[in-house]
């Protein structure tokens, strides 16, 4: 008799638990997010003379599919990004490419993540990138610049 109460408890207690809990299977993100992404070449030493591989990293991001998602390069060195689609379909979609030092550029998802890869346009360069993601439009690429001493 007491274990059918307690099982009726615990019973009751679960459905109340799972009736007040909605659950999203995207994770919550608060925009802007800025990463720093390392790029760069390796090289491999052989009996015939060094040799360079170019390295390209890549970033993840979750995305609502139809939704826009703008974002932001700003780069040391000349690099090359791609954007595909991880969507719903097998394998992936290119969806956008953009190279340069500094730009700022959209892409809209039609499924649930969308992979940027990143890799240096020049042989031999490395560096930083700040790769920044956002819901709301970027409206100006946010280049830091050096202060300007006057002429003496």
């Amino acid at each position: 008799m007491n274990t059918r109460i307690l099982l009726a408890l615990e019973l009751a207690a679960s459905a109340l638990l799972a009736a007040g809990c909605v659950t999203s299977n995207l994770p919550r993100v608060t925009y802007p997010v800025t990463y720093q992404i390392q790029l760069g070449n390796t090289q491999v030493r052989s009996d015939y003379g060094p040799q360079n591989l170019n390295v390209n990293a890549t970033q993840d991001i979750t995305a609502e599919a139809g939704e826009p998602l703008y974002y932001e390069i700003n780069s040391p060195v000349p690099v090359n990004v791609y954007v595909y689609d991880l969507g719903s379909g097998d394998g992936r979609t290119l969806v956008g490419s953009n190279q340069g030092t500094l730009f700022t550029a959209s892409v809209t998802p039609s499924g649930g993540t969308l992979r940027f890869v990143f890799s240096v346009a020049q042989a031999n360069t490395s560096g930083v990138v700040q790769f920044t993601i956002s819901d709301q439009p970027i409206l100006a690429p946010s280049a830091v610049t050096a202060p300007v001493a006057p002429p003496p």
